[in-house]
C-alpha cells in the first residue's frame, strides 16, 4: 500500500471530476480547520480563556463535521468516476441519518485535539519546567494524538458504507472496526499524509488558496487508501 500509488490514483480521479465540484469545498475545508486552531492558541496563551476555549471547541467540531462530509463526498465521486455509481450531491452526505453519526465522530476528534492543544500550551508556558522537559512532553502528546487519530481515521467511510448497505452497526462498532482495520497500517497512512507535506507548505504559503486543489487531492488519496484496505481484507470495494 504505497503512498505513490494512492497519490497517482487520486490524480487520475481528480482529472475526471469537474473543478467546480471540488474547488470551493476544498477552500472551505482549509479555512474551517485553520480558524479554531488560531483561536485555540490565543485561548491557551497565559491564563486559560474559557470563553475562547469553548468557542475553539465549537468551531473545531464544525470543522471536523465538515471535513468528514467532504471526505465522503469525494469518496462518492471516486465511485462515480471509477465504477459508474450514481453522481453524488454534497447534501446527500449530510442526510439526517449521517449527521448524528458524523457528529459523534466530530465530537470525538474535537475532544482529543482540543484537549491536547490546551494541555500542550499550558506545558509550553510553564516556567517551572525546563525547556527540554516541555519539548519532550508536548512531542509525546502530539505523537499519541496522531496515533489515535490515525486509528480512528476510517470511521467516516465505515459510517457511510454501513448506512448505504443498511447495516445496523452503532458508532462504537465503527470505531472498533476502524481500530482493527488500521492495525499495522498506521505507518503507511502516516507516510501517505507525510507525502503531502510539500503541498501543505504550498497551501500555507499561498494563504490557503492552493487548498482548492490540495484538499481534494488529499481526500481522494485517503479514499484510495481505504479502498485498498477493503481489497486487502477481501471486502467488496464500495
Amino acid at each position: 500500500m504505497k503512498a505513490a500509488d494512492c497519490r497517482a490514483a487520486a490524480r487520475e480521479d481528480l482529472k475526471k471530476i469537474p473543478a467546480k465540484v471540488y474547488a470551493p469545498l476544498g477552500l472551505l475545508a482549509c479555512y474551517l480547520t485553520a480558524i479554531p486552531n488560531v483561536i485555540g492558541i490565543y485561548a491557551s496563551a497565559g491564563d486559560v480563556n474559557w470563553g475562547l476555549t469553548i468557542l475553539a471547541f465549537a468551531l473545531a467540531l464544525l470543522a471536523y463535521l465538515y471535513q468528514a462530509a467532504f471526505m465522503l463526498y469525494l469518496k462518492r465521486w471516486r465511485a462515480h468516476v471509477k465504477i459508474g455509481a450514481v453522481k453524488p450531491t454534497f447534501w446527500e452526505v449530510l442526510s439526517s441519518k449521517r449527521i448524528p453519526r458524523l457528529l459523534e465522530y466530530a465530537v470525538l476528534q474535537s475532544v482529543l485535539t482540543q484537549s491536547v492543544d490546551v494541555v500542550s500550551m499550558r506545558v509550553m508556558t510553564d516556567d517551572k519546567m525546563t525547556s527540554g522537559l516541555r519539548f519532550s512532553i508536548t512531542t509525546l502528546l502530539a505523537i499519541i494524538l496522531i496515533w489515535f487519530l490515525m486509528r480512528l481515521s476510517q470511521v467516516p467511510y465505515l459510517i457511510d458504507d454501513d448506512l448505504l448497505e443498511g447495516n445496523r452497526n452503532g458508532f462504537f462498532d465503527e470505531v472498533n472496526e476502524s481500530w482493527r482495520l488500521m492495525k499495522g497500517r498506521c505507518w503507511s497512512f502516516f507516510f501517505l499524509n507525510l507525502s503531502f507535506l510539500g503541498w501543505i507548505i504550498l497551501q500555507n504559503v499561498t494563504g490557503g488558496l492552493a487548498s482548492f486543489f490540495v484538499q481534494p487531492y488529499l481526500a481522494l488519496a485517503c479514499a484510495e487508501f481505504y479502498s485498498q484496505i477493503l481489497e486487502d481484507e477481501h471486502i467488496f470495494d464500495r
